[in-house]
């Protein structure tokens, strides 16, 4: 069974041989700020588990969580802007998939592409 088209776009997903798609950059919510973490769909990580890492070590309500984006290399999560600098080193060193989190607030470029990885 052939699956529509409308159904493979919702998913980011292109006609075979096209180009694949540039991710959009996106706006946080009001109240919220977006941020970049290191863990994506290569590290097998789903919206449940980053919800759980953060929610658990972040001392957050899940309700607090807003939009995950999970990008092939990385993530971008909405998080309460107001989030104290203590969390965010916890958070950096939290490990999901198998990988350190290393949350950092993202800019535009960085929800638009991903950052050469520094080793």
């Amino acid at each position: 069974a052939r699956e529509r088209p409308a159904r493979r776009a919702e998913r980011g997903e292109t006609e075979p041989g096209a180009a694949p798609r540039k991710p959009r950059a996106r706006a946080a919510d009001s109240g919220m700020q977006t941020y970049r973490v290191a863990v994506g769909k290569q590290h097998g990580v789903k919206p449940g588990n980053l919800v759980g890492a953060i929610a658990n070590e972040a001392g957050l309500e899940a309700k607090q969580i807003g939009r995950i984006d999970i990008r092939e290399r990385y993530s971008l999560v909405d998080l309460p802007e107001d989030l104290p600098a203590e969390t965010l080193r916890v958070l950096a060193k939290v490990r999901v998939g198998g990988e350190q989190l290393r949350i950092a607030p993202a800019d535009a470029d960085a929800a638009a592409s991903p950052r050469p990885r520094r080793t």
